[in-house]
């Protein structure tokens, strides 16, 4: 009897851990953070901005859709409260003020940010959901690179930069140990900073990331 119950308490757990994560993170032609998926469970996956944005949704099977009313603080007036039984909580206009009006939790996961107080080229985005980290270039680095992703959990990126040639400045130039080139300013014209080797998308520890060409 122990055992059964052991068993049915592992695949709860197991169940939840997997229920909730990262799928998809994708990069926009300049090699900035675009949009980040995220499933909730196997109808629901929500598509949120760097910032913290919900951007939409995609259900196989959509529960209805309530938001926050008028009466309810500012920050937050209009936005999503829930869909079905996942409940969305966001950073009131009280709260720090990189965080106002933020995702803060979208069922039982959290999203924290970095703050008003943190160097400007990445204050105000993520900074964690759940125990994933969020890490990015900040104001001091190569120009070509400032304010873009730096890590995302034991993931890292890196950029082509400033010196580099001007048809992929600031493009992406490897994550984990995925490796990208792209076509110069002496190609032709078709082709410059066109993406020249390395696949679009790439599945990294479990994240599959779309690198937009």
């Amino acid at each position: 009897m122990k055992k059964t119950i052991f068993a049915i308490l592992l695949l709860s757990i197991t169940t939840f851990s997997f229920g909730q994560s990262i799928t998809k993170i994708r990069l926009d032609q300049q090699s900035v953070l675009d949009v980040i998926s995220f499933k909730i469970n196997s109808n629901l996956t929500i598509n949120i901005s760097k910032e913290g944005q919900i951007i939409d949704w995609d259900a196989d099977e959509t529960g209805k859709v309530e938001y926050y009313a008028s009466y309810d603080n500012d920050a937050y007036q209009g936005k999503i409260k829930s869909i079905g039984s996942i409940s969305f909580t966001y950073f009131a206009s009280f709260d720090n003020e990189a965080y106002i009006g933020k995702v803060k939790s979208i069922g039982s996961t959290s999203f924290t940010y970095f703050a008003s107080f943190d160097n400007e080229a990445y204050r105000g985005q993520l900074k964690t959901i759940d125990n994933t980290s969020f890490n990015w270039y900040a104001s001091f680095d190569n120009e070509a690179y400032q304010g873009k992703l730096k890590s995302v959990g034991s993931t890292p990126f890196t950029y082509f930069a400033s010196y580099d040639n001007d048809a992929y400045q600031g493009k992406i130039k490897s994550i984990g140990n995925a490796t990208f080139t792209y076509y110069a300013s002496y190609d032709n014209d078709a082709y410059k900073g066109k993406l020249k080797s390395g696949s679009q998308s790439q599945e990294i520890n479990g994240i599959k990331y779309i690198i937009k060409n």
